[in-house]
């Protein structure tokens, strides 16, 4: 299982780091973060991650399902704004 994540992290790292890199260029004000949210709502859909949009402004939800029914629920959080 462990070597499964890792070629996994492996696989995802370049994609990963350049969309921090894009983020980090493009800082948005808290409450302004239209573009940040465009731009997350752009990497949802190119992994095929369904998301609502919108929330509470320029918030956006996704969510991801395991492949195994019934199991634990894990949240995350994130902050937009620079």
């Amino acid at each position: 299982m462990m070597e499964q994540i890792k070629k996994l992290a492996d696989f995802y790292f370049n994609k990963t780091v350049e969309i921090a890199h894009f983020l980090h260029q493009h800082p948005e004000l808290s409450g302004a973060e239209e573009n940040t949210a465009a731009f997350i709502c752009t990497i949802l859909e190119e992994f095929k991650i369904p998301f609502s949009k919108h929330i509470a402004g320029h918030g956006i939800v996704a969510q991801l399902e395991g492949f195994n029914p019934g199991n634990k629920t894990v949240a995350l959080r994130a902050d937009m704004d620079a």
